[in-house]
């Protein structure tokens, strides 16, 4: 195969194709923004594992400003199953990440065995595909995880660059 990428460094390249090819401002929040992901508690103890979210960048497409934002796992160890996420959202304020719970909103997921799971919420069901096609981009598990070749990222920003085009309102 040659040389790979592990998921999380996709994740990164395209966290980063995103947010360094986009014309749009870069925002960092006042105090970073946890959102639950997974909840291991009872009626004894508490046990929750967020990521979270620290910043990121608004895009403007049409009438639309889309803010695509990485999230880290913060909190008690269900968090620890996932590595991060990127997460694509339209509306008119950054902050508006509260309103999408758990994965909704997730254009990509990286879990601690570097695998990789896209949201079934809203518009990326739509990349759900890209999972398939990874087939065509020598997805393989070596000892320690599994790597893809450097060039499914561009598959996966010109995917969800056309996420965001195809779902923004058509200015008037």
């Amino acid at each position: 195969m040659g040389e790979g990428i592990s998921c999380i460094e996709l994740l990164q390249r395209v966290y980063d194709c995103l947010f360094y090819e986009q014309v749009g401002e870069m925002v960092e929040f006042e105090k970073p923004i946890d959102i639950l992901v997974a909840d291991d508690s009872d009626h004894h103890r508490i046990r929750e594992g967020y990521l979270r979210y620290t910043g990121g960048k608004v895009v403007a497409l049409e009438d639309d400003r889309w803010f695509v934002g990485k999230g880290v796992p913060y909190g008690s160890y269900p968090a620890d199953r996932y590595l991060g996420d990127l997460r694509v959202w339209t509306g008119s304020r950054p902050l508006g990440i509260e309103n999408f719970p758990g994965f909704r909103n997730s254009a990509l997921i990286i879990t601690r065995n570097n695998n990789i799971g896209i949201s079934s919420w809203e518009m990326f069901t739509k990349l759900s595909d890209l999972l398939t096609k990874i087939d065509d981009y020598d997805l393989t598990p070596n000892e320690q995880y599994t790597v893809v070749r450097p060039e499914f990222v561009d598959v996966v920003v010109e995917r969800i660059e056309g996420v965001m085009e195809k779902n923004s309102r058509v200015a008037a």
